[in-house]
């Protein structure tokens, strides 16, 4: 009798583990879903094809975030966005000039860009940071950009001042640390002199620290951006 209740205990015992091993698994698969699911994209586009001696492709278009959720800031921050790639979408793109012209005289099919993509780089119970990525290309010389856009997820409102993210509240001491990097890379920091806290492009990457950009051409020579980081308020 003993030893059926042993065998009894040791089957109920088996089977109560291999219930408990399997539950942690459901609720991983549900918080990486909705993980996943706190933003959508939405693309804008224009893109056009141009053919004569050959024929080019230009790829116009805007991919913005558009976040989740229905408060008032949430809705106020997408309509942000959106007015971003309007305002994008309405001005014509100097690269369907170039296809256009580019088709009768060339005699190789190829594809020119001037877009826009964004994505969340960061986000905390407060704010909510989009990266945001230019790229412009039509035969000569390409541009890329980088920068982003920061939100109150509380007011819906952009917060402008880099002070307001950065771990130092000081703009002297931002300044002065942005141009012991610039000078190192040998481009010129002059026009930090004139700059206020607004001033500033900067994003939020995702270890909570602050990208400081500078746009094609800012900081003396190069279509590309630079890009300087700082230590962040929101640092994990």
């Amino acid at each position: 009798m003993m030893k059926l209740w042993r065998k009894i205990a040791t089957i109920t015992l088996a089977g109560i583990l291999t219930f408990c091993c399997a539950m942690p698994v459901m609720p991983n698969q549900c918080m990486q879903v909705q993980a996943a699911e706190t933003y959508t994209y939405k693309t804008d586009k224009d893109n056009k094809t141009f053919k004569d001696a050959s024929t080019i492709k230009v790829e116009h278009y805007y991919k913005r975030v558009v976040l989740n959720g229905s408060s008032k800031a949430i809705k106020s921050i997408n309509k942000q966005l959106k007015a971003y790639s309007d305002q994008f979408m309405k001005q014509k793109s100097a690269a369907f000039d170039y296809a256009a012209n580019d088709c009768k005289i060339s005699n190789c099919d190829t594809t020119y860009v001037d877009f826009v993509k964004q994505k969340v780089s960061f986000r905390s119970d407060k704010i909510v940071c989009i990266y945001t990525k230019s790229e412009w290309w039509a035969g000569g010389v390409s541009n890329t950009d980088e920068y982003g856009y920061t939100f109150n997820l509380k007011t819906g409102k952009l917060i402008k001042k880099i002070t307001s993210v950065t771990k130092t509240s000081s703009l002297s001491k931002i300044k002065a640390k942005l141009k012991k990097s610039i000078k190192a890379d040998q481009y010129d920091a002059s026009e930090l002199d004139e700059m206020e806290a607004a001033d500033f492009r900067y994003y939020i990457n995702s270890k909570g620290n602050v990208v400081v950009c500078f746009a094609p051409y800012e900081l003396g020579y190069g279509g590309w951006c630079k890009k300087y980081t700082l230590k962040g308020k929101y640092a994990k």
